[in-house]
């Protein structure tokens, strides 16, 4: 298992951040690999961060990416294909993606998730035809937030595999720990963060009451040898300072 860090909490508190700064410190905190989730503007060309992934001694873990839930608006396919020719310039093999999100107005009906799984088939299989898998990302506040709605989702598709967060299912009462072993076989993408209950807010790991040592313990079990990412959408302290303190539990844990 390889361990990465995503860029989020240094786009959510500053809009102005240097990402090779950004890639800098996550390197010195001890990660392995960097998640992006700049648009491709920001990024540049492959070309350029191939140079920041040289500079830092970064592996590329993945592109994040988004689906709308309009069935006849085609440019979030278009956008995401993108993404997925870019990461491939990389040598990325799993491209994250998020969609479903009840915010569109949508509700947990069988409808829904057709609209989703037609999206994510079109993706699917463009990354296929480039060696690349779309590891779809259950999420809170998405039709697909428990472990009951990927079982629905997938009734409508058998393309894409699974980007688990592990804090969104305990976020959203299913267990990782269990979601893990009885998903693993689809799984190709982690997400690692913690969840505070009282607060209801994504933390730090350690921080928080998700059973990350069971978590990581249901990995090991199942052979998982992809990229494990921390994740931390907002922080309360700086980018730097939540990246630390989640690099200090997983060298305790012997995984950086």
């Amino acid at each position: 298992m390889k361990i990465g860090y995503q860029t989020l909490s240094w786009a959510n508190y500053t809009g102005d951040y240097d990402l090779k700064k950004a890639a800098v410190k996550i390197k010195e905190f001890g990660f392995q690999g960097i998640e992006f989730i700049e648009p491709i503007s920001k990024l540049g060309t492959p070309g350029l961060i191939k140079s920041l992934l040289k500079d830092t001694a970064l592996e590329a873990a993945s592109l994040s990416c988004g689906l709308n839930m309009d069935p006849g608006d085609m440019s979030d396919i278009e956008q995401t294909k993108s993404r997925v020719d870019f990461a491939g310039e990389l040598g990325i093999k799993d491209i994250m993606l998020c969609g479903g999100w009840l915010s569109d107005n949508i509700k947990k009906e069988d409808e829904s998730y057709k609209v989703l799984a037609d999206k994510l088939d079109a993706c699917c299989g463009y990354a296929a035809g480039l060696g690349m898998n779309i590891a779809f990302h259950p999420h809170k506040n998405t039709i697909v937030e428990t472990r009951q709605d990927i079982e629905r989702l997938l009734r409508f598709t058998d393309k894409a595999k699974l980007c688990l967060d592990i804090a969104h299912l305990a976020a959203c009462g299913t267990d990782p720990v269990e979601a893990i072993r009885a998903l693993y076989e689809i799984t190709s993408y982690i997400h690692l963060k913690d969840w505070d209950l009282e607060s209801d807010k994504f933390v730090e790991l350690g921080r928080g009451e998700v059973d990350i040592a069971g978590c990581l313990s249901a990995l090991d079990e199942i052979g998982y040898d992809g990229w494990a990412v921390v994740e931390l959408d907002h922080t309360s302290r700086t980018p730097e300072e939540s990246a630390a303190i989640s690099a200090d539990y997983l060298r305790k844990a012997g995984l950086i």
